[in-house]
């Protein structure tokens, strides 16, 4: 017997496999992560879909993603914010030089 069809979202690298009547949660780094060395492994989270949610973005994704960013600090930007890009454009001669009716005015 299939478990019942969930739509529930899943975090990153956390997917869904059926098991005897239910659905179990497994956190499963990419293969090319594994190759690199990644020191986060995957691991088995339970039956429980709110514990798996909950341990795959507040432990496993921090360390991935800080491990793929090269940083031990968590809370580091992953590279340039949205802001950053707008302003650089806006400060570009080619935006300086556009029709004022096509600069859209915030």
């Amino acid at each position: 017997m299939t478990p019942p069809r969930s739509a529930l979202p899943l975090p990153r690298y956390v997917r869904r496999k059926p098991l005897k009547g239910r659905w179990g949660y497994f956190f499963e780094p990419p293969t090319c992560a594994r190759k690199a060395g990644c020191p986060v492994e995957a691991e088995a989270l339970g039956p429980d879909y709110r514990a798996a949610v909950e341990r795959a973005e507040t432990i496993l994704l921090p360390q991935f993603d800080a491990w793929w960013r090269g940083t031990g600090d968590q809370s580091a930007p992953a590279g340039p914010s949205l802001d950053w890009v707008f302003a650089e454009y806006r400060a570009d001669r080619r935006y300086t030089r556009l029709d004022v009716r096509t600069k859209r005015q915030p």
